[in-house]
């Protein structure tokens, strides 16, 4: 959950940036320092998943932290190179499918 806090040390940044919280709430903060609060509507399911992945993230704010640093959220990279491993993973388990010619 976004703080009070937390809110109260958001920086304006050269470009907007949208700090998030687990329970489906968001804030967009804009160049200039304007703070709005948005909320993400997100099924239970989705809900249920993002508590799960934030007990893995090691007591860190993100639920996908850096591999060295707590504090600082996983790279694009990084999370890009992880989705498309499991998802190979994933795909390599499965029997083919009826049209496939494997």
């Amino acid at each position: 959950m976004l703080t009070d806090t937390e809110l109260k040390h958001l920086r304006p940044r050269e470009r907007s940036y949208k700090p998030t919280d687990r329970e489906g709430m968001y804030v967009t903060v804009s160049p200039k320092g304007t703070i709005k609060l948005r909320n993400i509507y997100l099924s239970q399911q989705a809900l249920d998943i993002m508590v799960a992945l934030h007990t893995y993230a090691g007591g860190s704010r993100y639920v996908l932290p850096s591999r060295y640093d707590a504090d600082r959220c996983m790279s694009k990279a990084a999370l890009n190179r992880v989705t498309y491993k499991n998802q190979g993973d994933a795909f390599k388990d499965e029997p083919p499918s009826p049209g496939s010619s494997s």
